[in-house]
């Protein structure tokens, strides 16, 4: 959410304007965002292929503030919309993926390690049957008497055969700790590149990718369970007159700061995840409206007690204040309009004095909403 005054650009400051900002023109509805997105494709001639509907839908909705800048320099630049290029623009705001050299170099190594695998126990086959043929010729000497002449000679056969089997035992259990241990390795690193690839890069909590993957995820379960699903939607005051005033590396540390007081006021299960620029998100699953807006009372009364202090200078530079809007789940309806209902009551948490926090409208079969008092 940006109002006056704060970051953003100047388009998603339109397309977000909503009822209580001085804009005249109605909120836009997702509608509008799908019409407006197919008409830029076919301008552009841009394929219409759910992934490039993605980019442009969310683009005209302007809830992907850093996707609409790279758009903007983008169309201003009167660059081509190439296959490569908005493969580039969903890969890297929308789509979750792995390295394209990473998938290669672990298909290989998965290949390698199999065919290592399927050799050792071929091998542990032989050798099992060797020493099978080695006891049953023993035997059969034993049975038909031809030992007494040397016994010694034939227990020292067994002893061989036995030793033997032993150590191609002790190899072959070398050899799969091995192996067990580099795929489990290359398991490792499969987990953590997509950790990386769910991660915000500056404050290490979770990304929009994650977000929306969860919220769905949450918003399904909550539907099969019959449990509560609230979002807090949470944006920091006047961040840009702050930025405006520190410079960039000190806002960053804010952005920094902000993320790990979430954090640390959310259960394990909770997501804490940064929405966009100075925005986070928190999704709280099994929680109700009402516990939900606790949350946000803790999140706001945590930030604004702490002072934020200039690293590189040790200068207090004051406290921030943050303004949350909590909506929760209603049966039935949409992620995008538990999340336009959040951040409606985000705004409205703005434009009553912010620091505080605003409980969303509730949706009603009609389609029309009633808003919940705060207690």
């Amino acid at each position: 959410m940006f109002l006056e005054g704060e970051s953003g650009d100047p388009n998603t400051l339109k397309r977000k304007a909503g009822p209580l900002s001085d804009e005249t023109e109605p909120r836009s509805t997702p509608s509008a965002y799908a019409k407006s997105a197919l008409q830029m494709m076919e301008k552009k001639g841009i394929p219409p292929k759910p992934n490039n509907f993605a980019v442009w839908y969310r683009y005209f909705s302007g809830a992907y503030p850093e996707l609409a800048r790279t758009l903007d320099v983008i169309l201003e630049a009167g660059l081509p919309f190439t296959e490569e290029r908005n493969a580039e623009i969903y890969d890297r705001f929308l789509g979750v993926t792995l390295d394209e050299d990473f998938l290669n170099d672990a298909t290989l190594r998965v290949e390698t390690e199999l065919k290592k695998l399927m050799t050792y126990l071929e091998e542990a086959g032989t050798d099992a049957q060797a020493y099978g043929d080695t006891l049953s010729v023993v035997s059969g000497e034993l049975a038909r008497g031809d030992g007494r002449k040397d016994i010694r000679a034939i227990l020292e056969q067994v002893i061989a055969a036995t030793r033997t089997m032993e150590e191609r035992n002790q190899v072959l259990e070398t050899r799969l700790k091995e192996s067990t241990g580099e795929i489990r390795s290359l398991k490792e690193d499969v987990e953590s590149l997509r950790h990386e690839a769910m991660t915000d890069a500056l404050t290490g909590v979770a990304n929009r990718k994650l977000f929306d993957e969860e919220i769905r995820i949450g918003a399904a379960e909550a539907m099969d369970r019959g449990q509560p699903l609230t979002l807090l939607m949470i944006d920091i005051d006047h961040f840009k007159n702050f930025n405006d005033t520190h410079g960039h590396q000190v806002g960053d540390q804010v952005l920094r700061f902000v993320a790990r007081i979430l954090k640390s006021c959310v259960r394990g299960e909770d997501l804490t995840a940064r929405y966009g620029g100075e925005e986070f998100s928190i999704v709280l699953p099994n929680t109700t409206l009402k516990n939900g807006a606790k949350v946000g009372e803790h999140v706001c009364t945590q930030v604004s007690k702490k002072a934020v202090i200039n690293r590189a200078t040790g200068k207090s530079l004051g406290t921030i204040t943050v303004s949350v809007g909590a909506a929760e789940f209603q049966p039935g309806e949409s992620v995008e309009s538990l999340i336009e209902r959040a951040d409606e009551a985000l705004y409205l948490a703005k434009h009553n004095g912010r620091n505080r926090v605003e409980m969303g409208l509730t949706t009603t079969p009609g389609g029309r909403g009633t808003r919940q008092a705060h207690p």
